[in-house]
């Protein structure tokens, strides 16, 4: 059993000042005027860990989305034919500048702007390396996609999320907005105790990580995130000591199967899937907590 001095330290904040400083100077770079495709920037915010108030201090990348406007990608299946063929008349258009198009310029503006700062391992956004102060960056490059549920009149009923186009080839679709609305609902339902539980399973997870029982990359925050969202509010306690072993209890008896990310869009644990924890990498996880915990 960890103590609770311990736990209580691990639902410390990770750094605050400077993941802040660090996502307002690029945050500059990507919305400048001069850049390429400054007609095109809709939105740049804060995602992940630094976005949501769960950075812990093993932490390093500030997750930051700039996301394109004047085009949206969708799904129409959950429609009915009639809506469907609505929509389609009245969008029959495709878009003729694309997220691909948005990417190559972003992509050529940071490169500008950050020199040998890049780093190629990016997949899923563009890395920036720390340099003095700032800190290391993942850029992600993303445009809105809407999950439609009805198309009677412009704009429809949807469910709005972003879409992004790893280098690597294929599409992942997020719903970071909801992600975090339904952390903030959860946590405020919790007595304030749902952001700490996280920070405190994050903590553990770097502690396997350094011990040499875990890769990283098996654990990923957002996963743990959407994990602890799955967990009943009232299980969560005044004892840090009592609440982790009231999730722990709860998740190793549950349906894994029946549960979701933080958003709710997606199932939680899924093989085959980018935006799901595969099934080997959770296990791995969770029984290195199991153990730990015990």
């Amino acid at each position: 059993m960890i103590s609770e001095a311990q736990l209580t330290t691990w639902t410390g904040l990770g750094s605050v000042q400077q993941s802040a400083a660090t996502y307002a100077t690029i945050k500059a770079v990507l919305e400048d005027r001069d850049a390429p495709y400054a007609a095109r920037v809709g939105r740049v915010f804060l995602q992940g860990s630094y976005g949501n108030d769960t950075n812990v201090f093993g932490d390093s990348d500030v997750d930051i989305v700039i996301e394109q406007k004047g085009l949206w990608y969708y799904t129409l299946d959950e429609m009915t034919a009639q809506d469907q063929a609505r929509y389609r008349q009245q969008y029959a258009d495709p878009a003729t500048y694309t997220l691909d198009d948005f990417r190559v310029a972003v992509n050529a503006w940071l490169l500008q702007n950050y020199a040998g700062d890049i780093d190629p391992a990016g997949r899923k956004a563009v890395k920036i390396r720390p340099r003095n102060n700032r800190r290391s960056a993942d850029v992600v490059i993303a445009a809105p996609f809407r999950r439609y549920i009805t198309y009677q009149n412009d704009p429809g009923t949807f469910v709005r999320g972003i879409q992004i186009h790893p280098f690597s080839g294929g599409y992942i679709t997020n719903y970071p907005d909801l992600h975090s609305q339904r952390l903030t609902e959860l946590h405020q339902a919790s007595g304030g105790r749902l952001k700490p539980t996280i920070r405190i399973f994050k903590n553990m997870r770097n502690k396997l990580v350094n011990d040499g029982l875990l890769a990283k990359t098996d654990a990923p925050s957002y996963f743990i995130e959407g994990l602890l969202t799955n967990v009943p509010t009232p299980l969560f306690q005044n004892s840090h000591q009592g609440t982790v072993a009231s999730v722990v209890e709860f998740v190793s008896s549950s349906d894994l199967s029946q549960f979701r990310t933080g958003s709710r869009q997606h199932l939680l644990i899924r093989d085959n899937e980018q935006s799901a924890w595969s099934a080997a990498n959770f296990q791995a996880y969770w029984a290195r907590i199991c153990a730990l915990c015990a």
